[in-house]
């Protein structure tokens, strides 16, 4: 039986997730503009409320071949691991909220 007391720490949890959703969507929407207005701002920052945007750079690279195969080659080798029994693995527990 749960108390008054959890349905409301439940609850809560619901709707401070709802509201993170929406937030996020929201957020993901002015992103395209945001970067733009940054990535043209004179010295690549800019700052609003006390945040500070800049422009970072990533490096996605691209492998030969040879490389891509041997990759494959121990995911193939993990899966049989995992089949044959020969891998181990642990459980951990983790809330989902959808």
């Amino acid at each position: 039986m749960v108390t008054e007391a959890q349905f409301s720490a439940v609850e809560e949890y619901a709707h401070l997730t709802t509201q993170i959703k929406a937030l996020e969507e929201a957020r993901k929407a002015l992103k395209t503009e945001v970067q733009k207005i940054v990535s043209e701002h004179p010295d690549g920052k800019f700052e609003c409320n006390d945040v500070v945007f800049s422009i970072a750079n990533r490096k996605k690279w691209s492998y030969p071949s040879e490389i891509v195969a041997m990759e494959s080659d121990v995911k193939e080798a993990k899966k049989n691991a995992e089949t044959d029994g020969t891998a181990t693995f642990e459980v951990t527990q983790y809330l989902v909220c959808r």
